[in-house]
């Protein structure tokens, strides 16, 4: 078990000549223990479209926080699912979570701005539950 911890230690404590990022997140998403901590680096760390979704799914059965939460939403708002970003978001916002709060203020700059808001900004219109992520 501490050999595979190995995999998933480098990803977020680098040892001197350690392979970029992504590389590690790679390396760690083997890790027959421990693979969620990757998928959680993978989900958070500015990636996109279904690859960043797949990762969020995995990650999210261990670990749901506000960081995960925010990448998962645009994840899917970035990949064409609309509804469980915003369902995602919805959730987020119940929490008032001071750390999430920019997520949020997006809506209001929106609306000082007279565009149409983002994706968080809507209340999703399907009751999803959590077997639908």
């Amino acid at each position: 078990a501490v050999f595979d911890y190995r995999k998933v230690s480098e990803i977020f404590a680098p040892s001197d000549g350690a392979p970029p990022l992504t590389q590690r997140i790679e390396t760690g998403k083997h890790s027959l223990f421990f693979a969620h901590h990757a998928h959680y680096a993978a989900a958070t760390t500015g990636g996109a479209g279904i690859a960043t979704v797949a990762s969020f799914k995995l990650a999210s059965y261990h670990l749901l926080d506000a960081r995960l939460m925010m990448a998962g939403a645009q994840a899917y708002a970035q990949s064409g699912d609309l509804e469980r970003a915003r369902f995602l978001a919805d959730r987020l916002h119940e929490f008032g979570l001071p750390h999430a709060q920019g997520f949020h203020e997006a809506c209001e700059a929106a609306v000082k701005a007279i565009q149409g808001p983002p994706f968080q900004c809507g209340q999703a219109s399907l009751p999803l539950g959590v077997a639908a992520f």
